[in-house]
């Protein structure tokens, strides 16, 4: 054998074995930031009892920053855990949060919506971050009013349930949002 050889056949196996623990360490390194990542989202309607902006701009800010930290198959607990917790606690609409129920179907969509916009337009087109974000906040804003008002016409809904359910899934995504532009860049994160 030559030392060449020999040397290719070491780093080789080397890259292998060491590689792989990296890999492995960096997917559990993840599974946990997305775990402590979930667990917060779905604490901070239950924990919170503050406005619809706080709490909403918070989970938002969750949201597009898992959308742009993490692979798409992760995010799904993302998408349906502070709704279910906000039903649990009843506390971000007082009596009318159990419609929420109803709602909960266009909120999970709504959700996926600013998660795919934010990962397909920012990450994978390239677009410019506050287009994609306004691109997203409107998409959301429209699936969730939308579903809002087509309950709305089963059921009757409080007026600060379709304030919430429209408007304001636009002023909370664009906040969380821009928290999440502000933190990328007072961390040097190229936005």
């Amino acid at each position: 054998m030559d030392n060449k050889f020999i040397t290719t056949y070491v780093l080789d196996k080397y890259d292998k074995t060491y590689g792989l623990i990296n890999e492995r360490i960096g997917e559990r390194v993840m599974a946990l930031e997305f775990s402590l990542i979930s667990l917060i989202a779905f604490a901070i309607p239950m924990l919170l009892s503050h406005p619809q902006i706080i709490t909403g701009s918070i989970v938002n800010a969750i949201l597009i920053y898992s959308s742009l930290r993490f692979r798409a198959k992760y995010i799904l607990p993302l998408i349906v855990l502070p709704s279910i917790s906000a039903v649990v606690k009843g506390m971000l609409f007082g009596p009318a949060t159990p419609l929420l129920i109803f709602l909960m179907p266009f909120i999970w969509v709504g959700n996926a919506a600013i998660i795919y916009a934010m990962k397909d337009m920012f990450v994978e087109k390239k677009k410019h971050y506050i287009l994609s974000l306004i691109m997203g906040a409107f998409i959301k804003a429209l699936i969730i009013g939308g579903g809002a008002f087509i309950v709305s016409q089963f059921i009757k809904l409080p007026t600060i349930l379709l304030i919430g359910m429209s408007i304001m899934q636009i002023i909370t995504a664009t906040i969380g949002g821009l928290l999440v532009y502000i933190g990328m860049k007072l961390i040097n994160v190229e936005v």
